[in-house]
């Protein structure tokens, strides 16, 4: 069986405190998951560490990603977090997100360097795309389609529109993730359609502890019947 991801992304949300007793919550609701089900947990750079320290501690099943990495590798470059920095902490890097494209104007050219950054550091990317000719879906290892108009909106895209999407991409074996107002009301709409896709990326779904928990819950009683 395949490898399926829900990866919890709490953008800039989540404080020290906030981040601490989410994770409590979410050991005491978090069944353990069948091998090919991989759960990542994406906090703000300031709380990777908290995140990285719990997840070891309670030997829990799960994986740690940064929300987003460098363009430039370490060096004199106040305020910004490198890949060689982060690869301590995490197995992952989202790259691309939507909200960095628009708020930070990321172009093609610092996405293919922070892809090069996270390959140097051994971080699995976490490509983050809307439009099927971006040149640098190949890139990477994980692609996650998101649109901008299902983005923090809650009109999540419907799964037989995102299957279009997807016959329209070359992308062999690669992961293909979706994102975009994903909740435990939809999910399992997506995995409806067989070989649809292999993974969630979830927002503000995640940010509950006990409702990530069902989300996951439910997919993993979906992906083992």
């Amino acid at each position: 069986m395949k490898e399926f991801y829900i990866i919890a992304n709490w953008k800039a949300r989540l404080t020290l405190p906030e981040t601490s007793d989410w994770l409590n919550t979410f050991k005491k609701y978090y069944k353990t998951t069948s091998d090919n089900l991989k759960i990542i947990l994406a906090p703000s750079a300031t709380n990777l560490h908290i995140t990285s320290e719990f997840i070891k501690n309670n030997k829990l099943n799960l994986s740690v990603s940064a929300q987003d990495v460098s363009s430039y590798p370490k060096g004199a470059y106040t305020g910004e977090v490198p890949a060689e920095l982060i690869k301590s902490l995490a197995e992952y890097a989202i790259i691309g997100h939507s909200e960095r494209r628009r708020y930070f104007n990321e172009t093609t050219a610092v996405l293919e360097k922070k892809l090069k950054q996270c390959r140097l550091n051994n971080l699995t990317t976490i490509y983050c795309f809307e439009k099927s000719s971006d040149a640098l879906i190949t890139a990477s290892d994980i692609i996650a389609f998101e649109p901008r108009s299902a983005i923090g909106t809650g009109k999540n895209l419907d799964p037989d529109s995102l299957l279009k999407i997807k016959q329209n991409l070359s992308i062999s074996n690669k992961p293909f993730l979706y994102g975009g107002s994903v909740n435990l009301a939809n999910a399992l709409d997506y995995l409806k359609i067989k070989s649809l896709i292999n993974g969630f990326l979830i927002s503000s779904a995640s940010l509950n502890p006990i409702k990530f928990a069902q989300i996951i819950e439910l997919i993993n009683q979906h992906l083992n019947k």
